[in-house]
């Protein structure tokens, strides 16, 4: 394992560590914390269009090779606020990107009161998996 790989890795670690470190286990959330009591994420009817496994399931070697960003949104956001990163990233040949709706997040404001910490991690966890089992490397 290279350096860089090794940074990687301790800065995913170390995000998960402050995330879990740092959330209250039952913050109160309200209506005024959110755009509205229903939220929906158009990834939630085409995750095709956000999530590069679903998108390119079998990648050449090449396209194998390449570096993948997973984007993962902030606080009661969605894919949305990456929109603005995909139009100025398109038709990069340099890289993939891959767009993470976090666990209870795109869907219903109860949805998302009732979600964890780990259930935003598992978002981004199983695309990573994904990613791992179609051969991508980067």
């Amino acid at each position: 394992m290279d350096n860089f790989q090794k940074i990687s890795r301790f800065l995913v670690v170390l995000s998960f560590l402050l995330i879990h470190g740092s959330c209250d286990t039952t913050p109160e959330i309200t209506d005024a914390m959110l755009d509205g009591k229903l939220i929906f994420d158009p990834s939630l009817d085409r995750p095709e269009d956000f999530l590069l496994s679903l998108s390119k399931p079998n990648p050449t070697p090449a396209e194998a090779s390449k570096p993948v960003f997973i984007l993962m949104h902030g606080y009661s956001a969605s894919t949305f606020e990456w929109e603005e990163f995909r139009t100025w990233s398109a038709n990069t040949p340099d890289y993939f990107l891959s767009f993470v709706l976090l666990g209870g997040h795109g869907r219903t404001y109860e949805d998302f009161k009732r979600a964890t910490w780990r259930d935003w991690q598992n978002s981004i966890r199983q695309e990573y998996e994904r990613l791992v089992a179609a051969g991508y490397t980067n």
